[in-house]
C-alpha cells in the first residue's frame, strides 16, 4: 500500500524523539503516551510533531509500534503492548508490527518475539539504536 503508516514511538526521550522528528518530517503520523512524563519529555514530543494519545488509542491507531527506550525496559513494554494488542483484538490496523529498536541481548529478543507468536501482531527485531541522538552534543 502506498499510505503513509502511522507509528507510534515509545518513547518520547532524546531518541525517540529524534526518530520521531524524521518520520514526521516525512510526513509521517507519529504518536506517544506522555502519561507522567515530564515537561521536558513533553516538550520534545510536541517539537517532534508528535501526537499524546492514551496508551490503548496508541495500540488501535498504530501500524507500527517503535520500541525505543532504556534496554531494561523493553520486555515490560512488550508485554503491555501484547495485553493492549489481546484486549482489542480484531479492532487492530491489519497488520500491524511491533518493531523492538532496543540494544538488547540475542535472549530478551527471543522472550520478547514470543510474546507476540501466534498473535496477529507481527515481531520484527529492529536495528538496536545505540549512542547519542545527532541532536545531542557530547560535553568536552
Amino acid at each position: 500500500s502506498s499510505a503513509i503508516p502511522r507509528l507510534a514511538v515509545v518513547t518520547a526521550g532524546a531518541m525517540g524523539a529524534t526518530v520521531a522528528k524524521r518520520l514526521t518530517s516525512f510526513g509521517c503520523t507519529v504518536y506517544t503516551n506522555l502519561n507522567g512524563r515530564s515537561e521536558a519529555t513533553r516538550n520534545r514530543a510536541q517539537d517532534a510533531g508528535m501526537i499524546d494519545l492514551s496508551f490503548d488509542e496508541l495500540v488501535l491507531k498504530s501500524d507500527w509500534i517503535l520500541s525505543i527506550l532504556p534496554p531494561r525496559g523493553a520486555v515490560s513494554f512488550a508485554e503491555k503492548i501484547q495485553e493492549a494488542a489481546a484486549k482489542h483484538g480484531s479492532a487492530l490496523p491489519s497488520p500491524q508490527t511491533f518493531a523492538d529498536c532496543n540494544a538488547v541481548n540475542p535472549e530478551t529478543v527471543k522472550r520478547i518475539a514470543a510474546l507476540f507468536a501466534g498473535t496477529s501482531v507481527e515481531f520484527v527485531d529492529g536495528p538496536g539504536i545505540i549512542g547519542l541522538p545527532k541532536t545531542m552534543k557530547m560535553r568536552p
